[in-house]
């Protein structure tokens, strides 16, 4: 890969992390400016819905809690926004996961590459670009840093290098694909709701 097709690469990761954040900030408001009478309304599935005639659903209330904890829940009370479940150990709420791991990505991988890309090579500002292969510079050359689904995850014993996203992230981003924006079943049914 060039240092072109590189640079572009990873600006898209960024566009693409930036996209999903603002996707499901904007969902999980929807969601939250929803009063609780229509909490068990149905939501459909776009991934899923076909002819309508069995389309999968979900309840706002489910959605809710799913996109604020990033677990499921059963259609029972345990689905209250208020229940303090911790999806992960260092954080009770998704949002707060997603927007550190994207200012992780940003501040230790994607800035320090940029900046010496955009260093100075034989006395010529912004030269490295030009001369040097984006895979001879160290802080460039973390391969799975540009891989889509990834994250930078620092690691005592590895050193500095990216992962896979966590299973409960990349269900999180299934669930926003499949239900935002939300769309109630009944609305396909000639029903509107005005929230």
């Amino acid at each position: 890969m060039e240092n072109a097709e590189f640079i572009a690469t990873i600006d898209r990761k960024i566009q693409d992390m930036l996209i999903f954040v603002h996707k499901y900030q904007r969902c999980n408001m929807e969601l939250m400016r929803m009063g609780s009478d229509l909490d068990d309304d149905l939501l459909i599935n776009h991934k899923m819905y076909l002819d309508g005639s069995n389309p999968i659903t979900v309840s706002v209330k489910q959605l809710r809690y799913r996109l604020t904890y990033g677990e499921t829940c059963d259609a029972s009370t345990a689905c209250d926004i208020t229940t303090s479940t911790n999806y992960n150990t260092n954080t009770a709420y998704v949002s707060h996961t997603l927007q550190r791991q994207m200012l992780t990505y940003l501040k230790n991988f994607a800035n320090p590459c940029f900046d010496h890309m955009n260093g100075e090579y034989n006395g010529v500002w912004g030269g490295t670009v030009q001369m040097r292969h984006w895979s001879e510079t160290p802080v460039c050359s973390i391969v799975s840093c540009s891989l889509p689904n990834t994250y930078y995850a620092p690691d005592a014993e590895l050193g500095s290098e990216c992962a896979a996203h966590t299973q409960g992230i990349t269900a999180l981003m299934a669930t926003v694909e499949e239900y935002c924006d939300p769309v109630f079943r009944s609305d396909l049914d000639g029903t509107k709701h005005f929230f």
